[in-house]
């Protein structure tokens, strides 16, 4: 069997609870902070992205984003 040639590690990422944070960042105005948290978040990406396209254009969003609050952390 030949040798490998080159390896990669892929850095997985995920909060405390393995929840999402889409979320205004608490101390810097203008910067919203979405993670989808690796593969775990790609099959809601689609939703994801139509909330927060709503959050920065209009100011709210149709979807209650409540559960993705940064607060949560205490």
């Amino acid at each position: 069997m030949p040798d490998a040639v080159d390896a990669a590690v892929c850095l997985y990422t995920i909060t405390p609870d393995r929840g999402f944070i889409d979320d205004r960042h608490p101390h810097k105005d203008g910067v919203l902070v979405v993670s989808a948290c690796s593969g775990h978040g790609f099959k809601h990406s689609a939703g994801i992205g139509d909330a927060v396209a709503q959050l920065m254009t209009t100011g709210s969003s149709g979807v209650d984003l409540a559960s993705f609050s940064v607060a949560r952390f205490g």
